[in-house]
């Protein structure tokens, strides 16, 4: 709470101040580009094999035309997306998520989707070089200046903030499917 309120909200307000909306969302589309091959191996450890194709075409043409994927011009040319990630996967394999556990600065989470996000962060290519292991904590960085404000908000107006938190949490993972699907 105290990190959070104390550190986080202000740096990522200066943080949003001086980079552009555009530049944050060039930076997670070059961060979302770098994260395929977990997607694409997800999709096929699900047996989606049109989903694995679907990230690879991304993939390749947010590679090429994209700029290294700075730019998501795969969505502007409607090539489907199909998120897969491993806490997808344990689901689809039979893992039924036990107990509740708040992440420091991660934030809530359960030992399914816990374990998911350490096997995702295992297959991004980046964090096994030391130089851009350092983009790869800079990318998380941004995405994470984006839920600051709310999170922030929510811990200042809720007189429980953990148990409302973990409501939202459980409520909003219960019924969720294994094979997410998204475009545009």
């Amino acid at each position: 709470r105290g990190l959070l309120t104390s550190v986080l909200q202000p740096t990522s307000r200066l943080y949003r101040s001086v980079v552009p909306p555009r530049g944050r969302q060039s930076i997670h589309d070059f961060t979302r580009n770098m994260m395929y091959p977990g997607r694409v191996v997800n999709n096929m450890l699900q047996g989606r094999w049109k989903g694995a194709g679907d990230e690879s075409l991304r993939f390749l043409t947010n590679t090429t035309v994209g700029v290294a994927g700075f730019f998501d011009v795969a969505s502007k040319w409607n090539i489907p997306k199909s998120d897969a990630d491993f806490a997808q996967t344990f689901g689809n394999w039979g893992w039924k998520p036990n107990g509740y556990v708040m992440l420091p600065l991660l934030g809530p989470s359960d030992d399914l989707h816990a374990t998911g996000k350490l096997a995702d962060e295992l297959a991004i290519p980046l964090n096994y070089f030391y130089p851009y292991r350092l983009a790869s904590y800079a990318s998380g960085y941004n995405n994470l200046s984006e839920r600051t404000e709310p999170a922030a908000q929510l811990i200042s107006t809720e007189s429980d903030s953990y148990t409302a938190t973990k409501y939202l949490w459980t409520y909003g993972t219960k019924n969720q499917l294994p094979d997410w699907k998204t475009t545009g």
